[in-house]
C-alpha cells in the first residue's frame, strides 16, 4: 500500500504508520486488508468523518 510509511510487529500485533490521513481508496484498501488477515476493523473508527461516515461506520460494524 503506497500510502504506509511503515509497519511493525509486537507479539500478534500490527501496527501500521501512514504517511497521510488515508483517502477514500485508502480506507477501502485498508477494509480489504483487514478482512482478508482476520484484523479487527474497530480500530479504524478513528479515521471516521462526515465525508465517510455513511459508508465507513457500515464497513466497521
Amino acid at each position: 500500500m503506497p500510502f504506509v510509511l511503515k509497519y511493525y510487529g509486537v507479539v500478534r500485533d500490527l501496527f501500521i504508520e501512514l504517511d497521510r490521513f488515508p483517502t477514500y481508496d485508502d480506507l477501502w484498501e485498508i477494509v480489504g486488508f483487514c478482512r482478508r488477515y482476520g484484523i479487527e476493523l474497530k480500530q479504524l473508527e478513528k479515521f471516521l468523518n462526515d465525508e465517510n461516515r455513511h459508508w465507513l461506520a457500515a464497513a466497521i460494524e
